[in-house]
C-alpha cells in the first residue's frame, strides 16, 4: 500500500512498476538519470505484466524527450525509443 499527497486516489494498475522505480531509487540513493518511461503490474511472486496495450506515439514520447521504454515482454515497436523488456522485479532496476 502507497498512500499519495492530497488524498489523490490512483487507480491505474499499471502504476506498479513506476511506483516500485522510485521506492528502489530512493532506496539505493541512486537516480534514474535516463529519460524513461515505465508501466506495467507486479504480482505477489515479482513478476511484472501488462493487462493490455499502451498507447503511446512516438511523438509524445519526443516531445518529453523520453528515450527508454520499460515494459515487460510487449509488441509494441518504436524506431527512435529504446525499449528495455522486463521480466520480473530483480530485472527492473538492472534496466535503469
Amino acid at each position: 500500500f502507497c498512500k499519495t499527497a492530497g488524498n489523490l486516489k490512483i487507480k491505474e494498475p499499471h502504476i506498479d512498476v513506476p511506483l516500485t522505480l522510485a521506492i528502489l531509487s530512493s532506496y539505493f540513493n541512486r537516480p534514474i538519470d535516463i529519460p524513461s518511461i515505465s508501466c506495467g503490474e507486479l504480482d505477489l511472486s515479482g513478476s511484472v505484466f501488462l493487462r493490455s496495450e499502451i498507447p503511446l506515439s512516438e511523438d509524445f514520447l519526443k516531445k518529453y524527450g523520453i528515450i527508454q521504454m520499460l515494459l515487460p515482454k510487449t509488441n509494441n515497436r518504436n524506431n527512435n525509443i529504446e525499449i528495455n523488456n522486463i521480466y520480473n522485479l530483480a530485472s527492473i532496476f538492472k534496466k535503469t
